[in-house]
Protein backbone atom coordinates (compact mmCIF):
# COMPACT_ATOMS: atom_id res chain seq x y z
CA UNK A 1 0.00 0.00 0.00
CA UNK A 2 1.11 3.32 -0.47
CA UNK A 3 3.66 2.32 -3.18
CA UNK A 4 4.71 3.54 -6.49
CA UNK A 5 6.41 0.81 -9.30
CA UNK A 6 8.74 1.61 -12.66
CA UNK A 7 9.58 -1.37 -14.52
CA UNK A 8 12.36 -2.21 -16.83
CA UNK A 9 12.70 -5.25 -19.18
CA UNK A 10 15.30 -5.70 -21.35
CA UNK A 11 17.17 -8.29 -23.34
CA UNK A 12 16.44 -11.57 -24.54
CA UNK A 13 12.94 -11.01 -23.43
CA UNK A 14 9.50 -11.58 -25.64
CA UNK A 15 7.41 -9.07 -26.02
CA UNK A 16 4.29 -11.17 -25.39
CA UNK A 17 6.21 -12.75 -22.32
CA UNK A 18 6.78 -9.12 -20.58
CA UNK A 19 3.52 -7.86 -21.15
CA UNK A 20 2.31 -11.05 -19.11
CA UNK A 21 4.47 -10.45 -16.50
CA UNK A 22 3.47 -6.62 -16.66
CA UNK A 23 -0.18 -7.49 -16.35
CA UNK A 24 0.21 -9.85 -13.60
CA UNK A 25 1.65 -7.48 -11.24
CA UNK A 26 -0.86 -4.35 -12.56
CA UNK A 27 -3.90 -7.53 -11.65
CA UNK A 28 -1.85 -7.39 -8.36
CA UNK A 29 -1.80 -3.56 -7.10
CA UNK A 30 -3.30 -1.70 -9.50
CA UNK A 31 -6.79 -1.35 -7.57
CA UNK A 32 -4.47 -0.94 -3.62
CA UNK A 33 -4.44 2.32 -2.21
CA UNK A 34 -1.30 4.53 -4.09
CA UNK A 35 -0.02 7.78 -3.27
CA UNK A 36 0.88 10.49 -6.42
CA UNK A 37 4.13 10.41 -8.00
CA UNK A 38 6.94 11.05 -5.95
CA UNK A 39 8.86 14.57 -6.71
CA UNK A 40 12.28 14.21 -6.67
CA UNK A 41 14.64 17.04 -7.10
CA UNK A 42 18.10 18.01 -6.12
CA UNK A 43 18.99 21.13 -4.13
CA UNK A 44 20.45 23.97 -5.49
CA UNK A 45 23.57 25.13 -3.71
CA UNK A 46 25.45 26.71 -6.49
CA UNK A 47 28.98 27.40 -6.59
CA UNK A 48 30.08 30.58 -4.16
CA UNK A 49 27.86 29.40 -1.55
CA UNK A 50 30.40 27.55 0.42
CA UNK A 51 28.30 25.26 2.68
CA UNK A 52 30.48 23.38 5.06
CA UNK A 53 29.78 20.46 6.91
CA UNK A 54 31.96 18.06 8.98
CA UNK A 55 32.42 13.99 9.24
CA UNK A 56 33.80 13.65 12.86
CA UNK A 57 35.74 9.94 11.63
CA UNK A 58 37.50 7.76 14.18
CA UNK A 59 40.39 7.80 11.50
CA UNK A 60 44.05 9.29 11.56
CA UNK A 61 43.86 10.52 8.12
CA UNK A 62 42.65 14.11 7.07
CA UNK A 63 40.32 14.28 4.19
CA UNK A 64 38.52 16.82 2.28
CA UNK A 65 36.25 16.69 -0.68
CA UNK A 66 35.02 19.87 -2.29
CA UNK A 67 31.93 19.79 -4.26
CA UNK A 68 31.11 22.57 -7.22
CA UNK A 69 27.73 21.99 -8.50
CA UNK A 70 26.77 22.87 -12.00
CA UNK A 71 25.03 26.21 -12.85
CA UNK A 72 22.09 24.62 -14.20
CA UNK A 73 20.70 21.01 -15.42
CA UNK A 74 21.09 21.43 -18.67
CA UNK A 75 22.99 19.30 -21.24
CA UNK A 76 25.15 21.79 -22.64
CA UNK A 77 26.32 22.04 -18.82
CA UNK A 78 26.77 18.62 -18.27
CA UNK A 79 28.46 18.57 -21.33
CA UNK A 80 30.82 21.30 -19.99
CA UNK A 81 31.43 19.51 -16.76
CA UNK A 82 32.32 16.41 -18.56
CA UNK A 83 35.27 17.99 -20.58
CA UNK A 84 36.07 20.26 -17.64
CA UNK A 85 36.73 17.05 -15.42
CA UNK A 86 38.80 15.66 -18.42
CA UNK A 87 41.28 18.25 -18.29
CA UNK A 88 41.61 18.45 -14.97
CA UNK A 89 42.14 15.51 -13.32
CA UNK A 90 45.29 14.58 -14.39
CA UNK A 91 47.16 17.80 -13.42
CA UNK A 92 45.15 18.06 -10.41
CA UNK A 93 46.24 14.22 -9.55
CA UNK A 94 49.80 15.37 -10.55
CA UNK A 95 50.36 18.67 -8.81
CA UNK A 96 49.03 17.43 -5.49
CA UNK A 97 49.72 13.51 -5.37
CA UNK A 98 52.96 13.55 -7.47
CA UNK A 99 55.02 16.89 -6.60
CA UNK A 100 53.57 17.78 -3.39
CA UNK A 101 53.17 14.46 -2.05
CA UNK A 102 49.61 15.37 -0.12
CA UNK A 103 48.26 12.37 -0.13
CA UNK A 104 47.37 8.79 -1.83
CA UNK A 105 44.23 9.53 -2.91
CA UNK A 106 43.84 12.56 -4.98
CA UNK A 107 41.36 12.66 -7.52
CA UNK A 108 38.77 15.01 -9.79
CA UNK A 109 35.98 12.86 -9.27
CA UNK A 110 32.50 12.83 -10.91
CA UNK A 111 29.90 14.24 -8.92
CA UNK A 112 26.99 14.25 -11.20
CA UNK A 113 23.22 13.69 -8.74
CA UNK A 114 20.31 12.84 -11.41
CA UNK A 115 20.24 15.45 -14.10
CA UNK A 116 22.22 18.01 -12.26
CA UNK A 117 26.27 17.94 -13.50
CA UNK A 118 28.85 18.33 -11.02
CA UNK A 119 32.81 18.07 -10.16
CA UNK A 120 34.00 16.77 -7.04
CA UNK A 121 37.99 17.37 -5.61
CA UNK A 122 38.91 15.33 -2.90
CA UNK A 123 42.04 14.58 -1.12
CA UNK A 124 42.86 12.26 1.82
CA UNK A 125 46.29 12.51 3.44
CA UNK A 126 48.14 10.83 6.64
CA UNK A 127 49.85 13.64 7.90
CA UNK A 128 48.37 17.51 6.10
CA UNK A 129 45.77 19.06 7.72
CA UNK A 130 41.96 19.73 5.90
CA UNK A 131 43.10 24.14 6.47
CA UNK A 132 46.06 23.34 4.14
CA UNK A 133 44.81 20.23 2.02
CA UNK A 134 41.80 22.91 0.90
CA UNK A 135 44.67 26.44 0.85
CA UNK A 136 46.63 23.71 -1.91
CA UNK A 137 43.03 23.05 -3.41
CA UNK A 138 42.83 26.67 -3.94
CA UNK A 139 45.69 27.34 -5.18
CA UNK A 140 46.01 24.84 -7.77
CA UNK A 141 43.03 26.35 -8.94
CA UNK A 142 44.09 29.43 -9.44
CA UNK A 143 47.26 28.33 -10.75
CA UNK A 144 45.70 26.06 -13.38
CA UNK A 145 44.45 29.42 -15.22
CA UNK A 146 47.31 29.96 -16.92
CA UNK A 147 47.39 26.45 -17.69
CA UNK A 148 44.15 26.48 -19.20
CA UNK A 149 45.22 29.56 -21.34
CA UNK A 150 48.30 28.82 -22.71
CA UNK A 151 46.52 25.38 -23.41
CA UNK A 152 47.45 24.39 -27.32
CA UNK A 153 44.27 23.91 -29.60
CA UNK A 154 45.70 19.97 -30.33
CA UNK A 155 45.30 19.43 -26.89
CA UNK A 156 41.99 20.44 -26.23
CA UNK A 157 40.97 18.56 -29.20
CA UNK A 158 42.80 15.75 -27.62
CA UNK A 159 40.56 16.07 -24.10
CA UNK A 160 37.43 16.70 -26.35
CA UNK A 161 37.90 13.21 -28.15
CA UNK A 162 38.88 11.45 -24.97
CA UNK A 163 35.09 12.42 -23.71
CA UNK A 164 33.53 11.33 -26.78
CA UNK A 165 35.17 8.12 -27.21
CA UNK A 166 33.46 7.32 -23.31
CA UNK A 167 30.33 8.54 -25.27
CA UNK A 168 30.41 6.23 -27.93
CA UNK A 169 31.48 3.35 -26.23
CA UNK A 170 29.23 0.60 -27.17
CA UNK A 171 27.98 -1.61 -24.02
CA UNK A 172 29.94 -4.91 -23.25
CA UNK A 173 27.58 -7.14 -21.70
CA UNK A 174 23.62 -7.06 -21.87
CA UNK A 175 23.82 -5.93 -18.31
CA UNK A 176 25.40 -2.73 -18.72
CA UNK A 177 23.21 -1.95 -21.77
CA UNK A 178 20.08 -2.98 -19.37
CA UNK A 179 22.00 -0.53 -16.83
CA UNK A 180 22.15 2.73 -19.04
CA UNK A 181 18.21 2.17 -19.69
CA UNK A 182 17.18 2.10 -16.36
CA UNK A 183 20.33 5.15 -15.91
CA UNK A 184 17.88 7.27 -18.88
CA UNK A 185 14.55 6.12 -17.19
CA UNK A 186 16.07 7.18 -13.78
CA UNK A 187 16.20 10.66 -14.87
CA UNK A 188 13.15 10.53 -17.04
CA UNK A 189 14.90 9.96 -20.65
CA UNK A 190 12.32 8.08 -22.05
CA UNK A 191 12.92 7.68 -25.42
CA UNK A 192 17.16 7.20 -24.44
CA UNK A 193 17.93 10.18 -26.38
CA UNK A 194 20.34 11.47 -23.99
CA UNK A 195 23.47 9.88 -24.59
CA UNK A 196 23.48 10.76 -28.25
CA UNK A 197 21.88 14.89 -27.46
CA UNK A 198 25.59 14.89 -25.08
CA UNK A 199 27.81 13.83 -27.67
CA UNK A 200 26.30 16.25 -29.72
CA UNK A 201 26.47 19.05 -26.89
CA UNK A 202 30.27 18.22 -26.30
CA UNK A 203 30.86 18.48 -30.00
CA UNK A 204 29.90 22.10 -30.36
CA UNK A 205 31.79 23.05 -27.18
CA UNK A 206 34.57 25.84 -27.22
CA UNK A 207 37.48 26.43 -25.90
CA UNK A 208 35.77 29.62 -24.71
CA UNK A 209 32.75 28.24 -23.04
CA UNK A 210 35.43 25.95 -20.97
CA UNK A 211 37.35 28.93 -20.02
CA UNK A 212 34.74 31.32 -19.02
CA UNK A 213 33.14 28.54 -16.95
CA UNK A 214 36.32 27.47 -15.02
CA UNK A 215 37.19 31.07 -14.41
CA UNK A 216 33.73 31.73 -12.76
CA UNK A 217 32.50 28.80 -11.45
CA UNK A 218 35.95 27.57 -9.61
CA UNK A 219 38.02 30.55 -9.20
CA UNK A 220 36.16 34.01 -9.00
CA UNK A 221 32.93 32.14 -7.38
CA UNK A 222 34.22 28.82 -5.59
CA UNK A 223 33.19 25.93 -4.19
CA UNK A 224 29.19 24.44 -3.52
CA UNK A 225 29.92 22.37 -0.60
CA UNK A 226 32.58 21.41 1.37
CA UNK A 227 32.48 17.68 3.10
CA UNK A 228 35.73 17.21 5.86
CA UNK A 229 37.13 15.15 8.17
CA UNK A 230 37.42 17.72 10.88
CA UNK A 231 35.32 17.97 13.94
CA UNK A 232 32.23 19.59 14.10
CA UNK A 233 28.37 19.58 13.53
CA UNK A 234 27.22 17.80 10.63
CA UNK A 235 24.32 19.42 8.72
CA UNK A 236 20.93 17.36 8.03
CA UNK A 237 19.63 17.39 5.10
CA UNK A 238 17.06 19.72 6.16
CA UNK A 239 19.23 22.28 6.90
CA UNK A 240 20.80 22.20 3.57
CA UNK A 241 17.73 22.52 1.73
CA UNK A 242 16.36 25.21 3.86
CA UNK A 243 15.58 28.48 1.69
CA UNK A 244 17.27 26.94 -1.22
CA UNK A 245 15.61 26.12 -4.95
CA UNK A 246 15.72 22.93 -6.01
CA UNK A 247 16.06 21.47 -9.48
CA UNK A 248 13.18 19.23 -10.16
CA UNK A 249 12.80 16.47 -12.82
CA UNK A 250 10.50 16.51 -15.70
CA UNK A 251 6.83 14.73 -15.44
CA UNK A 252 7.46 11.52 -15.02
CA UNK A 253 4.61 10.73 -18.45
CA UNK A 254 5.81 9.02 -20.99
Amino acid sequence: QGATLEILASGNLLESDVERIAASIVGRIAKKPYKEWPERGVIRAPAGQKIQTHLSIDHKDFAILRYYQGRSDSLDETARMMLLRQLMRSEFFHQLRTEQQLGYVVAAVDQMIERVPGLGLLVQSPGVSVKELGEAIDQFLVDFVQQLQTMPNEEFERHRQAVLTGLHEKPKSLAEQSSRFWGSIDVRDYDFSRRKKLIDAVGRLSYDDLSEMYVAMMVKSGYSLQVDSTDGAGLSGKHVAEGREVYRLPSNKM
